[in-house]
């Protein structure tokens, strides 16, 4: 991997859930870790869901080998602050790096 192109800084959150005075569940994001990583837009796809354009975009982002990320976390791209739900997550060699496969929807 090389460090040059680590260029993007990425917050990856956990959810968190916790109850208000009133008993509903409130969900919130925690910091798990910022990371240096890089980028690759991947797929660009628009479709019509429930009468709504919507636009989305997979992306891959190559990061350190990070222990105990998983696909119900989220990444958000802190120079872009655009939010980057996790599906996928791929070792690169043994411990070196990891490949997060994500993507992000718009409305329009």
């Amino acid at each position: 991997m090389n460090i040059g192109t680590f260029d993007r800084m990425l917050r990856i959150e956990e959810q968190s859930t916790i109850k208000n005075t009133f008993g509903e569940e409130v969900v919130s994001w925690i910091e798990f870790e910022t990371v240096y990583a890089e980028k690759y837009d991947k797929v660009n796809k628009e479709s019509f869901q429930a009468n709504q354009l919507i636009s989305i975009v997979s992306t891959v982002f190559n990061i350190y080998y990070l222990e105990g990320i998983n696909v119900q976390m989220r990444a958000i791209d802190l120079d872009t602050n655009t939010v980057y739900q996790i599906e996928g997550i791929k070792e690169i060699g043994y411990k070196e790096g990891l490949q997060l496969i994500t993507y992000t929807k718009d409305r329009f």
